[in-house]
């Protein structure tokens, strides 16, 4: 009869998991799945915003290295949401249309700054004006410094230039 019984104990605890147990592992990886979930797409801002930030200092590097080689002044345009390069032609500037220094639409939700310029002051494309910043044929560059951020500004990388033509970019407060 004790043999019986045994069976019948480990018949009960062969059969699987009660329901509470069940419920408690999905309420768990459910908890894991949300916060992975959340931390992702956080990191997936950051990611992009250093990412946009890079690319345009590398953009800004290749056009002023184009102008110390071809001997014709590069010179970046800015807008909230996008930028570009043009050359100085013989009376305008003409744009990049195509190539590394083509027009740049920044990804949804980042915007492009100028530090210490009100919202109504920032600039605007205008392909036809003179460029913001200027990269001279002599390796010279017009110090900026521009602030890449997301659109309600928690994370920020800034872009500064100087005259000597070095472009830094770094985390910003």
């Amino acid at each position: 009869m004790k043999r019986g019984h045994s069976a019948r104990a480990s018949a009960r605890r062969a059969r699987g998991f009660s329901l509470i147990e069940l419920l408690v592992v999905v309420a768990l990886v459910g908890l894991l799945a949300g916060i992975a979930l959340i931390a992702t797409g956080v990191a997936g801002v950051e990611r992009t915003l250093e990412r946009e930030a890079r690319r345009m200092a590398q953009a800004l590097n290749l056009a002023c290295e184009r102008a110390v080689l071809s001997g014709r002044d590069q010179g970046l345009h800015l807008a909230a949401a996008r930028y570009g390069f043009s050359v100085q032609g013989a009376e305008l500037w003409q744009i990049n249309r195509d190539g590394p220094l083509a027009p740049h639409q920044l990804a949804s939700g980042l915007v492009l700054r100028v530090p210490g310029l009100a919202p109504d002051e920032q600039p605007e494309v205008d392909w036809g004006d003179q460029p913001d910043v200027l990269c001279f044929s002599s390796g010279e560059l017009t110090p900026f410094e521009l602030a890449l951020s997301t659109a309600d500004g928690r994370s920020v990388y800034l872009l500064r230039g100087s005259f000597d033509g070095r472009i830094d970019v770094r985390r910003g407060p």
